[in-house]
């Protein structure tokens, strides 16, 4: 692992693992990594936008072999409440380093109560803790494999995977802002993986606007998650009831992209980021966005094929680790 540097390695590549402590992965062992053309067979390096890593010497020093993967990490729960019939909050135990790699925005882990593999389900991590060595996760209750998770209680056990990076697009420019306006739009449970995003604005003296649609979710979590950013907090209705943005909604975008602001990032669903990056589109052409990674994960490895997307005839896109503009991500959902 490249100590002090990873982050910035990561980031400024489209793929999330680049650099990181499992690269190279599968893909590059296969000939299909996303940023090395000699892993794939090609006589010619076109790796541009890396720096000093080079994951073709790293495979052929790993006797070709992708280095280990994402282990297996038994973890205790600290702390879980059921906060309604739908929502879970669940502090987990985890390793020191790992604590450390989850810091970055749009981190997430795979999670399971029991060691079947196929009840694998991807969480976003919404607050670390260095010095309690603890990850915080809010589990969506909707389906067989997240039901199992209403049972547990402090003192059990759950196994988690990762640390998984991919859970924002548009890290690269995210990241570089600096001393700027920015604006976050969030609705509902979009706003859990958008703390991260927050945090990262602010650090870097970034003046930061919330827009805030609290949907189904508890007014009362997020009040205490709010209370966590130094920023200010705007209450909007992002839509209607037949799914159409708001005059209001409409009225911030006009106005935040007519005020200065450089960046918009939204923890939306597919369909309303589409429709709010397409406003966005008529009134800028200049606006950088993010946006939370909504894609479906199974193996978070870019093998199975669940994430995957065509940008066009010939390139198939793995979301679950490849950074791409966020205005492609809308053309291709």
């Amino acid at each position: 692992m490249l100590k002090g540097v990873q982050f910035h390695l990561k980031v400024y590549t489209k793929c999330s693992n680049y650099a990181s402590e499992t690269c190279p992965c599968i893909l590059a062992e296969a000939g299909h990594c996303i940023v090395c053309s000699m892993c794939r067979g090609e006589d010619y390096c076109d790796c541009y936008d890396t720096l000093t890593y080079c994951i073709y010497q790293e495979l052929k020093n790993n006797g070709g072999k992708s280095k280990d993967q994402h282990n297996i990490i038994r973890c205790e729960i600290v702390h879980e409440k059921m906060i309604n019939e739908i929502y879970k909050h669940l502090r987990l135990k985890v390793p020191r380093h790992v604590v450390d790699l989850l810091k970055m925005p749009g981190s997430f882990v795979f999670i399971r109560k029991n060691e079947n593999a196929y009840y694998d389900v991807p969480i976003s991590v919404f607050l670390t803790d260095m010095e309690n060595e603890t990850i915080d996760l809010i589990v969506k209750i909707i389906g067989v494999k997240t039901e199992e998770f209403k049972s547990l209680k402090k003192g059990d056990n759950l196994y988690l995977r990762g640390p998984y990076h991919n859970g924002i697009l548009g890290i690269k420019d995210l990241s570089r802002l600096k001393g700027s306006k920015a604006a976050v739009i969030c609705k509902g449970i979009g706003f859990i993986p958008s703390l991260g995003v927050i945090k990262t604005l602010c650090r870097d003296d970034n003046e930061v606007t919330v827009y805030l649609d609290y949907g189904t979710f508890s007014e009362e979590l997020m009040d205490a998650f709010i209370s966590k950013c130094n920023v200010n907090i705007r209450e909007i209705s992002v839509c209607d009831e037949k799914g159409n943005l708001t005059e209001e909604m409409k009225s911030v975008l006009v106005n935040e992209t007519g005020n200065g602001c450089k960046l918009i990032h939204f923890g939306l669903s597919d369909y309303l980021l589409k429709k709010s990056v397409s406003f966005v589109k008529d009134h800028s052409s200049s606006m950088m966005i993010s946006n939370n990674n909504n894609a479906h994960m199974c193996c978070g490895e870019g093998i199975c094929g669940s994430c995957a997307v065509d940008k066009d005839v010939n390139t198939i896109v793995h979301l679950c680790k490849e950074q791409i503009d966020p205005y492609d991500y809308i053309t291709m959902i």
